[in-house]
């Protein structure tokens, strides 16, 4: 990250320190499951974040999705967040075959029968 800081006027890197203990309005968890933890929560509500979105899937733990409830921050969990993008994939594919082949791919196979109703249907 810190060839992205020196390019990029107004950016900051700071060695040794987690994403989450800068001050920011929203943070955005998009790399791992449990990525942010109860400590990492306590940082962003001592810093006053006023929301926080997973992006990856489970990007918080337990704890610190309770520490934002409890702090009454503004939390959008993953399943929440991504919905929108699985579901026009699903959608996509089965308006357009997705391989050369036409056969749907197996994922395709295994939508949950509410989703794969609601795209047919569409």
């Amino acid at each position: 990250m810190a060839p992205y800081a020196d390019e990029f006027p107004g950016s900051t890197f700071v060695a040794g320190k987690r994403p989450w203990e800068v001050k920011a309005d929203i943070a955005l968890p998009c790399a791992t499951q449990n990525e942010l933890n109860g400590e990492d929560a306590q940082h962003l509500i001592d810093n006053k974040v006023t929301c926080v979105g997973e992006i990856s899937n489970m990007g918080c733990t337990p704890e610190a999705i309770d520490l934002f409830i409890d702090n009454k921050i503004m939390y959008a969990p993953g399943k929440a967040v991504n919905a929108g993008g699985v579901a026009t994939t699903d959608w996509k594919c089965r308006r357009t075959p997705c391989t050369s082949a036409g056969v749907q791919p197996k994922w395709m196979k295994n939508s949950t029968p509410s989703c794969t109703e609601f795209m047919l249907n569409a």
